[in-house]
């Protein structure tokens, strides 16, 4: 006879079976918690070293795009600018992965447009320099990795970048204008005739009939000017046709932009307070109130300058009023450069045209430090010292193209009349 167990009963489960599955199923975790974590790692470094390598393309592509001014040495200046920001250990970056290493295989090019669509390298950039406003940098980068190898099969990884910056034209300002607001010179004979016009320097081909390197009145003297007093103008004003825009403008004398001599002074010495946007075609706000002794800043604000002996911004154009012509140009902080709104040459004079209307912004460049206001500037011309309080005035050379922040701008870029911002377009 046969004895059978009894049916149903469950079969146990030894400690040792248990203890083994716990101990796989571990491995397994562990295995997985470290890949993540490698994977985290190395994303994380390759992540750092992209921002790094982005913050040094944007850093140099600005400080290259600084030194374009349409020559072949801007272009070469932009391209040693690109290497000191990835090797100057004083520069801006300290390379990557924190300083550990350097940037590698940087690329620098230029284009005439910010999204080309033609890309060059500098030699052929320097070739035929005169349009190329604008500048690429790249860069690729190595990253060891030390766990993705085990997924990706590669124990290096590569992190590139790439910024594009140049210059933007300005038809809206904010901040940084001076207060100033000279007038645009007529380049036909609807507003004067050629006799009124005889004794100016107009260039028909500039947007606002200056020519570059000229001296023009920034600040008209006061009062009602007369004949006998044309030649004590800024050179590039000396003609009846500037006497009767000056004069029909009754407040051509006065200050642009701020009211009230702390601003003003501020603007011209400081950082101009924060002002309504003056944008082309709007109305100029004025003040004309005299306030003489705000003149005396413009001399404060040249002493803020490095070089305050230069005669002239460019080396081929004319010495200060009364001032011979040197091989030396100007070599400071910029501090002796300023940005102001022209108004239009109709100056009141046309009953169609809105008076003290916007026609765009210019650079001027101030004139050299007056050493002794009772002598030395009667003696260099500086108009606004040679009469009576109230009859000062101000000079200042005309720059023509000119990008704001950029030492290299102003005489050698293309012709044409228009104020640039550095702009970071990628």
């Amino acid at each position: 006879m046969v004895k059978c167990g009894k049916v149903g009963t469950p079969r146990r489960t030894t400690p040792a079976r248990k203890g083994g599955f716990v101990m796989i199923a571990l491995a397994l975790s562990i295995f997985f918690l470290l890949g993540v974590v490698g994977l985290a790692v190395d994303l994380g470094r390759m992540y750092v070293v992209k921002n790094e390598s982005q913050s040094f393309c944007d850093s140099a592509a600005l400080f290259a795009a600084k030194e374009l001014d349409g020559t072949a040495d801007g272009i070469a200046k932009a391209v040693n600018k690109v290497t000191w920001v990835a090797q100057d250990p004083n520069g801006p970056m300290k390379g990557f992965e924190f300083g550990t290493r350097q940037f590698q295989n940087i690329i620098t090019e230029f284009a005439t447009n910010w999204n080309g669509p033609t890309w060059v390298d500098a030699a052929a950039a320097a070739a035929d320099p005169t349009d190329y406003y604008f500048v690429r940098v790249r860069t690729s980068n190595s990253v060891n990795l030390w766990f993705l190898p085990v997924i990706v099969g590669s124990d290096a990884g590569s992190v590139a970048a790439v910024a594009v910056a140049g210059r933007a034209v300005e038809d809206t300002m904010v901040q940084g204008l001076a207060p100033f607001a000279p007038f645009q010179l007529p380049t036909d004979y609807t507003l004067c005739t050629a006799a009124e016009l005889a004794g100016c320097s107009i260039d028909p081909n500039d947007r606002f009939g200056m020519v570059k390197g000229e001296w023009y009145t920034i600040r008209w003297m006061s009062g009602n000017l007369k004949k006998d007093e044309i030649p004590n103008f800024c050179p590039g004003d000396r003609c009846e046709c500037m006497m009767k825009m000056a004069n029909a403008s009754a407040a051509s004398a006065g200050y642009a932009l701020y009211q009230g001599a702390r601003d003003i002074r501020e603007a011209i010495v400081g950082t101009p307070p924060l002002g309504t946007p003056i944008t082309i075609g709007s109305e100029i706000p004025l003040d004309n109130g005299e306030m003489q002794t705000e003149m005396r800043a413009l001399d404060d604000r040249i002493a803020q300058d490095t070089d305050q002996t230069s005669n002239h911004y460019m080396p081929e154009w004319s010495g200060y009023p009364g001032q011979p012509t040197s091989p030396n140009s100007y070599s400071g902080n910029g501090r002796r450069i300023m940005v102001t709104p022209v108004q239009s040459a109709a100056g009141g004079m046309d009953g169609n045209a809105k008076l003290n209307t916007v026609v765009g912004f210019a650079g001027f460049f101030l004139g050299p430090l007056c050493p002794d206001l009772s002598t030395s500037c009667k003696d260099q011309n500086r108009t606004y010292e040679q009469f009576p309080p109230s009859k000062k005035s101000a000079c200042a050379q005309y720059l023509g193209e000119f990008t704001i922040g950029a030492p290299g701008s102003g005489g050698s870029g293309p012709g044409g009349s228009t104020v640039y911002t550095l702009r970071l377009y990628r």
